[in-house]
């Protein structure tokens, strides 16, 4: 198998996801959210995400340089 370009992109993810999971308590291990109230938790972060980003991009569209 020969490298792809993203696989150092991707090997920096795990490496990420691998010391966040090192720091999980028990807290992580108690069920706060149904799967449907995650999902829908997570639809909201998205919306506020790309909000923010639209903005920056009209912001930077208007601003002399």
């Amino acid at each position: 198998m020969q490298p792809q370009p993203n696989d150092s992109e991707f090997l920096d993810s795990l490496c990420v996801l691998r010391a966040l999971y090192a720091r999980k308590g028990s807290l992580d291990l108690d069920v706060a959210l149904s799967v449907n109230a995650a999902v829908v938790y997570g639809e909201g972060l998205l919306r506020i995400s790309r909000r923010r980003d639209e903005r920056a991009a009209r912001r930077k569209a208007v601003s002399p340089d």
